[in-house]
């Protein structure tokens, strides 16, 4: 091969590689304006809505979660997950708002839409900051807030959910989960009861270097006359259950 061939030869590579990047950066950018223009269009469409949750009515509070959910959750195709998570930053708010309604259906709606949406989402470790001290509020206080008994497994089957997905990156959360737990796995409704159980058995398998360090803490709701001897046998098996992971762990 000649010095001229290789010459045009190691040119003709140069083009095609400079063609080649410019392929990728122009595409690149034109993702990135396709998924502002997609989350500033949803984001206009909410505006009204979100409006609506503060209304006094409880009817136009149900029927803008229920616009929200179409808009967000239910749309098909489905919204990408970093859209949806730039989406979430900004009804994350208004949506824990929605915890404390004084509507249990509208607190029911708010809180399956939020438990939809943090899994969709592209990271749903950057919503525990707000979520978990909402979930503190209404269930581990020394007098559980949320009246409900339905909404109250809501809430433990959310916190399980946030466990799930965010796995190790839940343990600066420990301290706030143990202090829901040792308020719901003594709750008088039995399916709370399993879930809270369910939940502790995940933090000792997701953290397990952390939680040996606070799994005291839940043995005594734990073996509690109302827990291990409820009248019902998947309470008194899921209590057993999580008694051995805490030992283990």
């Amino acid at each position: 091969m000649s010095w001229s061939v290789a010459i045009d030869i190691e040119i003709l590579r140069e083009v095609l590689y400079y063609r080649l990047v410019r392929q990728v950066v122009t595409g690149h950018e034109f993702s990135l304006s396709k998924m502002a223009e997609e989350m500033e269009l949803i984001c206009k469409n909410l505006s009204r809505h979100l409006n609506c949750l503060a209304n006094e009515n409880k009817a136009t509070r149900k029927r803008a979660l229920e616009a929200i959910k179409k808009e967000v959750v239910k749309k098909q195709p489905r919204t990408d997950p970093e859209i949806l998570n730039k989406v979430l930053h900004e009804l994350i708010r208004p949506l824990l708002i929605m915890f404390s309604d004084p509507v249990a259906s509208c607190r029911e709606q708010a809180i399956a839409m939020l438990g939809e949406m943090i899994e969709q989402v592209s990271d749903p470790h950057d919503f525990l900051q707000f979520i978990i001290p909402v979930l503190v509020q209404r269930l581990g206080q020394l007098n559980v807030v949320e009246p409900m008994e339905e909404v109250r497994l809501q809430l433990v089957e959310l916190t399980h959910k946030l466990i799930e997905l965010s796995t190790k990156r839940i343990a600066p959360y420990l301290d706030d989960i143990i202090k829901i737990l040792q308020r719901t796995i003594t709750d008088q409704f039995a399916e709370v009861k399993k879930e809270s159980c369910r939940c502790a058995s995940s933090l000792a398998q997701n953290i397990p270097e952390h939680f040996h360090t606070q799994s005291e803490s839940l043995i005594a709701p734990l073996v509690q006359k109302d827990t291990l001897g409820h009248q019902h046998s998947k309470v008194r098996v899921a209590a057993i259950r999580t008694i051995g992971e805490l030992f283990v762990t």
